[in-house]
């Protein structure tokens, strides 16, 4: 899907959730969810691209894969934190949504435990 057509469809579903909203706001809810859920599932072949654009970059320049995918994975676990806790926003369950940013942050956090580890190493082996 091309971004005027993600955006397109999402246009088209705002008019139609807020239209239903009026009358039935639950269902407006989980539609919204799955409206998201689409948009995510139609970015999966951009994604895997640059996933292996990322990939193919660090083969060539002799990085270590691992930190490559690490990198990765921190920016999807950021992404997908931020989608969840706007779904849990828009269904107004605004403490739920804090909890799942906060678990988002320590997770990214602990994926970059090795990525810290390599520099303090190639630090200490610079400076002694």
């Amino acid at each position: 899907m091309s971004f005027i057509q993600i955006t397109g469809f999402a246009l088209m579903a705002v008019v139609l959730l807020v239209v239903i909203r009026r009358e039935r706001p639950e269902v407006a809810t989980v539609l919204s969810i799955l409206v998201g859920g689409l948009i995510l599932i139609n970015l999966a072949g951009p994604v895997v691209g640059v996933v292996r654009f990322f990939q193919n970059l660090g083969q060539r320049s002799n990085l270590d894969l691992a930190y490559v995918s690490t990198i990765l994975r921190i920016v999807a676990i950021a992404y997908l934190t931020e989608f969840c806790a706007h779904v849990c926003k828009d269904a107004r369950e605004e403490t739920v949504a804090s909890k799942v940013e906060l678990a988002g942050k320590i997770l990214i956090l602990v994926a970059a435990v090795p990525v810290f580890y390599a520099v303090l190493e190639t630090l200490s082996g610079l400076l002694g």
